[in-house]
């Protein structure tokens, strides 16, 4: 559909790939089922998601929660909504102890899953939704403080990145690094806690 509309622009997917040429000035990601394991458990907390970047800058974002009519989406310098209602994250004391974080399955695994008590010991408590991109979005609600995914896929991530920025967060790579299509994984935060999350996750990661 997209494609049919812009036919000079380029489609990535993470199912098919890319369709048209590698390097294109208009460029869209388009995800599968994000929180495809709840999607095949019967639980609601799954999405899609869609990103169009112009010369490799996020210009707009698009998160839709089918189950719940949930309809996040950004425009660069526009603000982010929900269901076409402005949102924004709260504002937050910057104590990881006054947090609530939101993280991916993979901080579930046992690679991950001392950094992963060890952020729960600090903070209020973590929560795996499932579901990486509506995550994200919840945050921006209000329903939790901060997040991060030990694995970024921009098919998967980028519009929620747009969304967070829009709605008030700074989204960072574990280094402090802005993300971009390259990241490997990522940290969102208001700029008050941002750094207590990355100082909490590297020493989890000692």
């Amino acid at each position: 559909e997209i494609l049919y509309a812009y036919p000079d622009h380029t489609v990535e997917t993470k199912l098919t790939g890319v369709h048209g040429p590698a390097h294109n000035k208009s460029y869209w990601y388009v995800s599968g089922i994000v929180g495809k394991q709840n999607f095949l458990g019967g639980n609601a907390d799954f999405a899609v998601s869609v990103a169009y970047m112009v010369d490799d800058k996020l210009m707009a974002g698009y998160v839709y929660a089918p189950m719940s009519q949930k309809t996040y989406m950004a425009v660069k310098n526009e603000g982010a909504t929900l269901n076409d209602i402005r949102i924004r994250l709260p504002r937050h004391s910057g104590r990881i102890s006054d947090a609530l974080l939101l993280t991916d399955s993979r901080s579930l695994r046992k690679e991950n899953v001392m950094m992963t008590a060890h952020l729960h010991h600090l903070s209020l408590g973590v929560r795996v939704l499932g579901d990486e991109a509506l995550s994200i979005c919840e945050m921006i609600e209000g329903k939790a403080s901060a997040a991060w995914l030990n694995a970024f896929d921009p098919c998967d991530h980028l519009a929620a990145v747009l969304i967070a920025q829009e709605g008030g967060a700074l989204a960072t790579d574990f280094n402090g690094n802005e993300v971009d299509i390259s990241a490997e994984n990522a940290a969102f935060a208001t700029p008050k806690l941002l750094k207590p999350l990355l100082q909490s996750i590297h020493q989890a990661k000692r």
